[in-house]
């Protein structure tokens, strides 16, 4: 008389099986979700900056940082708030004409979010990033852009900027950071004592987590 059924051995061999696959299928979707973000993150600076090319084109300079004009808050210089004007006025503090500051909504719809990293946190009345207990520095992770001017104190013309994100695949990380014109030493160093860590393929480990930025898109030189 035959007997049906399987031994332990041949079902335990199926869970392992069956775990294996899983396990690989796991690991290749998981994949697939940072290369995603990171062409959305690619897509979404390159649409920003042809954007502001055009703004350029008409202002004859980029837009100017609104923490300049706000008694040089030191804050994260978030995209979202520094291109895409915010409900509080006094944000706008001391720019001539804070409508033309702005890509949203003249060249831009409004300014696109890192798929991850979104902006959780809203301005203060100073203009400031509110601080989360737990969380990671204000701007870990989101679209930069920091508008490089030789004299930060007046409205003086922006001829370059940096853009930078934080991507999720090596081959997408920038080698190296930007030259930096040493005229723009100032803001640079500003932009180091927010508690954000800039990384690259050349500095260490650029996915560590301590990193808040790898990839850095710098416009060419209109000054």
């Amino acid at each position: 008389m035959k007997k049906y059924g399987f031994t332990l051995i041949e079902v335990l061999t199926v869970m392992f099986i069956i775990g294996i696959l899983v396990t690989i299928t796991s690991y290749v979707f998981a994949k697939s979700l940072e290369r995603n973000r990171d062409t959305q993150r690619l897509s979404d600076l390159n649409n920003i900056k042809n954007s502001l090319e055009q703004f350029y084109l008409v202002n004859k300079t980029y837009p100017y940082n609104t923490a300049y004009k706000a008694s040089l808050i030191p804050r994260p210089w978030v995209a979202k708030y520094e291109l895409e004007r915010y409900k509080i006025a006094t944000c706008d503090s001391g720019l001539a004409d804070p409508g033309k500051n702005y890509l949203a909504p003249t060249y831009m719809t409004t300014l696109p979010e890192d798929p991850l990293y979104t902006v959780a946190r809203s301005l203060n009345a100073n203009c400031q990033l509110e601080a989360m207990a737990g969380q990671p520095v204000a701007g870990y992770g989101q679209y930069l852009y920091t508008s490089l001017a030789t004299n930060e104190a007046t409205s003086n013309k922006v001829g370059q900027y940096y853009l930078m994100a934080r991507l999720e695949r090596q081959l997408n990380i920038s080698d190296s950071f930007p030259t930096i014109d040493p005229r723009y030493a100032l803001t640079i160093s500003r932009i180091n004592s927010w508690g954000q860590t800039y990384c690259s393929n050349d500095s260490g480990n650029p996915l560590d987590s301590g990193c808040s930025y790898n990839y850095y898109l710098k416009n060419s030189n209109n000054d």
